[in-house]
């Protein structure tokens, strides 16, 4: 039998605000994401791109937040209509 170890969800606690794990593994997520990505684009062939077809950093920052949106709102409709049998128990 495996023997899982009892981790506190919470890491840090101010008053009435905790911040919990998750919430540090997503901030580092997407730090990393907007990291690589502006470092993608000082790259071919991203730098050789000139006029309306060059990529920008408000570029790299629109995908993270349509990608957000995006998984937002399929986990929102995914969960609760094709998924409800396993939310009751």
């Amino acid at each position: 039998m495996l023997i899982h170890p009892q981790i506190n969800p919470v890491a840090l606690q101010l008053g009435p605000v905790a911040i919990h794990w998750y919430g540090l593994t997503y901030l580092a997520a997407f730090a990393l994401f907007m990291f690589l990505g502006n470092r993608r684009l000082r790259h071919e062939p991203y730098v050789a791109m000139k006029g309306t077809a060059a990529w920008t950093r408000r570029d790299v920052e629109d995908i993270l937040f349509m990608g957000v949106m995006v998984l937002g709102l399929l986990l929102a409709v995914y969960v609760p209509l094709f998924n409800a049998g396993s939310m009751v128990r």
